[in-house]
């Protein structure tokens, strides 16, 4: 009876213990041992790479909205400038039939208006180019980018606007001739003759 008393005590005892130390076991970590180290490890130097990746794959876009924005920019500005050379040989055009006082006023008046148009589209392509920088710089790209697409469009509308009214200047003005203030076509009435 002894034995038995003595073996009932012993498995009572082992049972406490093993009851005490199961709250332990499950408050250690599921990650024992030297692999579990190494594990954790790998998923942090995995974690600290894709960190890497993601800021260079911000830089690199960022570079190409620059770069795009950019060329877009130097297009629109080289588009001024050939409206602004084409507004400038209009206005020589003007001065020269006022000189043999053909009545210019309503192409000064388009070319005016055409000028008024490319100033616009100047200041515009100024404005693009704060927004772009805002733009790579933010956190919040999406509404910047829509607001320099407004700018944009607007820009290209002002171009447009000048050079129709570039055209509309052009037209008034290819009646009248230089040298010939009433306004007849100037055209000469030669006749073609072929070689043999």
């Amino acid at each position: 009876m002894r034995t038995r008393t003595t073996r009932i005590a012993r498995l009572g005892a082992a049972t406490l213990l093993l009851a005490s130390a199961l709250p332990v076991l499950a408050q250690t970590p599921t990650t024992t041992g030297p692999g579990g180290a190494r594990r954790e490890e790998r998923q942090e130097n995995r974690q600290e790479r894709r960190e890497e990746v993601r800021a260079k794959l911000a830089e690199v876009r960022k570079q190409n909205v620059r770069r795009h924005f950019n060329r877009m920019i130097e297009r629109l500005q080289n588009r001024v400038e050939r409206l602004k050379t084409l507004a400038d040989r209009i206005d020589a055009r003007i001065r020269a039939l006022d000189q043999q006082g053909a009545d210019t006023t309503e192409a000064k008046a388009d070319v005016a208006k055409a000028r008024a148009s490319w100033q616009e589209a100047k200041d515009g392509i100024a404005q693009a180019k704060t927004k772009l920088e805002e733009l790579v710089e933010s956190e919040t790209p999406r509404a910047i980018f829509e607001e320099l697409k407004v700018i944009v469009r607007g820009i290209v509308t002002d171009l447009k606007d000048a050079h129709a009214n570039l055209v509309k200047a052009v037209t008034k003005i290819r009646g009248l001739r230089v040298g010939n203030p009433t306004g007849g076509t100037g055209a000469s009435t030669s006749t073609a003759t072929t070689t043999p």
